[in-house]
């Protein structure tokens, strides 16, 4: 009984079942024309919401701009259809239904080349993932340029781990953290490791 009467309070889009009251008293408006979620929000910076699978029943966690262009559609999106922010500074957080299209793959990466969000030969933009500013990372951007940079056997020592692990420490700096410049001299160990890659790849 109690959870016929919680379902009372959705409104049903599609397959999916949104507490619209909850949607909108998480919402406040922002610069820009921009109106921003207020809620739970994901480690990249995009608001969260959550639903309910109508065939299945089962609670499942959205980003909130989507629930917003299902609304302003009044249908279900379907999984090769994306919400597009296209707001004038794209803010991950907005959910005003006028800053948001809806497009393939290949509608997004225009998006994000013309707002200087994703490497291209033709803008010559860096993409900054929002990783960056959204998250607190264990060590400081001078210790990932210094992993790059060191071999296994000096990380070993310095941190007192076994070389493995260190290798793992090291490969994980150079392949992460994409916000960072790569260094511009690798250890020699690496270079031999790639040499030796290339030529078995050939």
């Amino acid at each position: 009984m109690g959870m016929k009467k919680n379902m009372l309070l959705y409104t049903q889009i599609g397959n999916c079942l949104f507490n619209l009251n909850f949607f909108q008293r998480h919402q406040e408006p922002g610069p820009n024309g921009c109106i921003n979620w207020t809620a739970g929000r994901h480690r990249q910076g995009y608001g969260m919401c959550g639903g309910i699978k109508v065939d299945t029943k089962k609670r499942f966690m959205t980003v909130a701009h989507r629930i917003a262009a299902m609304v302003k559609y009044r249908r279900e999106l379907t999984h090769d259809e994306f919400v597009i922010h296209n707001c004038p500074q794209h803010n991950n957080l907005c959910v005003n239904p006028d800053h948001l299209i809806i497009g393939d793959y290949a509608k997004k990466t225009q998006v994000m080349i013309q707002a200087g969000r994703i490497n291209t030969k033709r803008t010559g933009k860096r993409h900054i993932p929002c990783q960056k500013q959204n998250r607190k990372y264990r060590r400081t951007e001078e210790e990932i340029r210094w992993l790059r940079g060191a071999n296994s056997k000096e990380i070993a020592e310095r941190f007192g781990i076994e070389r493995i692990r260190a290798g793992s420490w090291r490969l994980a700096a150079i392949v992460g953290y994409k916000w960072l410049d790569n260094p511009d001299r690798l250890p020699d160990d690496s270079k031999r490791k790639k040499a030796i890659w290339k030529s078995k790849k050939a």
